[in-house]
């Protein structure tokens, strides 16, 4: 983790150019990355929502637009496999999506691998610098007016 966080600038510049045109964010696992899932309302500045992999699959996969970023927990071996299967879909659809874990395309997103009980407290940390990207973000295009003394 340590390792990960002495990286946030970089990661949280990557980020802002992501976040340009995004709307809403989904974060989509099960088992024990729905921890993770569940948090992401908490931590974001902007309208997410943390669903199970089978529900997205079922009701979200068609209703992804360029204005949507869907954020993945590949999650422990036994559900990797299903879960890059469900990148590669939102991939097919055109959609702006992103692996979090070890296969993850972009280092912001890319986690070591861990003992499964314990992946949500890797996993957590890129909602994270989502947050502080779209904060930065959020505070350099604030007008002068709308910031506090």
């Amino acid at each position: 983790a340590e390792r990960y966080l002495d990286q946030w600038k970089p990661y949280t510049d990557s980020l802002q150019q992501e976040l340009e045109g995004i709307e809403q964010i989904l974060f989509t696992g099960c088992g024990y990355s729905l921890a993770t899932t569940g948090m992401c309302p908490l931590i974001l500045p902007l309208p997410c929502q943390g669903i199970h992999s089978a529900h997205f699959l079922a009701r979200n996969l068609e209703t992804l637009s360029t204005r949507t970023l869907t954020c993945i927990c590949l999650g422990d071996p036994l559900t990797a496999s299903q879960h890059q299967s469900l990148f590669e879909a939102v991939r097919r659809k055109q959609a702006k999506s992103f692996l979090i874990g070890t296969g993850s395309d972009h280092s912001a997103f890319a986690i070591p691998q861990i003992a499964s009980p314990l992946l949500p407290l890797l996993e957590i940390l890129p909602l994270q610098m989502l947050a502080l990207a779209k904060t930065r973000t959020s505070t350099q295009t604030a007008s002068p007016s709308s910031v506090a003394p």
